[in-house]
């Protein structure tokens, strides 16, 4: 996640865009920077939250998208054939 401080800045930088002053060249890259740094953290934040996930229909079968379930088995969340490991299995 991104530090608290980076996202004030963020949004400072974005407040003082749409002002009569604008941005100077060296506030623009800065503020690139901090935007790609902020959809990284996003990014991995969010597949961090979808390999966590188990999805299934509405007879209680395990429908998880093979993308999904490999990420899973390489993050060791699920065994080699497929099943969720629980803190049970450990």
């Amino acid at each position: 996640m991104i530090e608290r401080d980076k996202l004030d800045r963020i949004n400072e930088l974005a407040r003082k865009e749409r002002t009569d002053e604008g941005l100077t060249s060296e506030e623009k890259n800065e503020q690139e920077s901090l935007r790609k740094q902020y959809l990284k953290s996003f990014r991995e934040g969010l597949k961090s939250q979808l390999e966590g996930i188990q999805f299934v229909n509405n007879d209680g079968e395990d429908v998880t998208p093979d993308k999904i379930r490999q990420a899973q088995q390489e993050s060791g969340l699920r065994d080699k054939e497929g099943n969720i490991i629980t803190s049970e299995d450990k």
